[in-house]
């Protein structure tokens, strides 16, 4: 049976793609750790891409692990969106724009809609700062708001032969770290093939990974945009994982 025909199958396989998403937002509000080592190539090219589209293998790695294929459409400095795939089928998309983040389960028809304010806080970053964190864009300046320290907000970059990490801290307290490895030369520059995101919430600390495939990557590609169903209903990611349980 295949998982279109199999409604178990396919909330599984949406629960472990939005077990990641939840994963990431929990990350971005708190602290942090990580590990690994690659050696980094010293290109670094002008300017940068317009819209990019690349596939992606998304894992949580704490609490709990899961896995799951993804493609990442971007729109530099105005969109990010990421398409999560089990066995083919597309179980869930999350959408971020400079003002919204919408997620959908496309197996229960369910929706979360939330300000980007709400979702980064106290963070002062832009939709081409998400960008840069996500892929490691080698010799990135994040708009250049997190060269310096903004009120309590404090980047703080550590850049060895074999690995470069980025901590963002607020008043002294490290929200979330990031670790960049298998550095790729593409025609935009170098990216990084392993992204590492690490921080605690509620004492526990979660860990989710990014590998990219960057040798199937596509430039300036047709935009892909999300909007909400009508048919969707909108809830919480606490009851949206609550329900994968039942």
């Amino acid at each position: 049976m295949t998982m279109k025909n199999n409604p178990a199958l396919r909330r599984k396989a949406a629960a472990a793609a939005l077990m990641f998403v939840a994963a990431l937002l929990l990350i971005l509000p708190s602290g942090c750790r990580s590990h690994k080592q690659v050696v980094i190539p010293t290109e670094v090219v002008q300017g940068t891409w317009t819209r990019m589209q690349a596939p992606l293998t998304l894992s949580l790695e704490s609490p709990t692990r899961a896995s799951v294929s993804a493609t990442a459409t971007m729109v530099r400095d105005s969109s990010v969106v990421v398409s999560l795939r089990m066995f083919g089928m597309e179980v869930a998309v999350v959408s971020l724009t400079t003002d919204t983040l919408l997620v959908l389960d496309k197996s229960h028809k369910l929706a979360i809609v939330q300000p980007v304010s709400e979702v980064l806080r106290d963070l002062p970053l832009s939709i081409s700062d998400l960008q840069d964190i996500m892929t490691g864009r080698q010799g990135m300046e994040l708009s250049g708001r997190m060269n310096a320290p903004i009120g309590d907000f404090t980047p703080v970059w550590t850049i060895t032969e074999t690995l470069r990490t980025l901590a963002v801290k607020v008043a002294d307290s490290e929200r979330f770290r990031v670790e960049y490895t298998d550095p790729v030369s593409t025609p935009y520059g170098v990216l990084s093939g392993d992204v590492l995101l690490s921080g605690t919430h509620s004492g526990k600390e979660i860990a989710a990974r990014l590998e990219w495939n960057y040798s199937r990557a596509k430039w300036n590609v047709p935009l892909r945009t999300i909007a909400l169903p009508a048919n969707y209903r909108i809830t919480t990611f606490r009851q949206l994982l609550n329900g994968f349980s039942q």
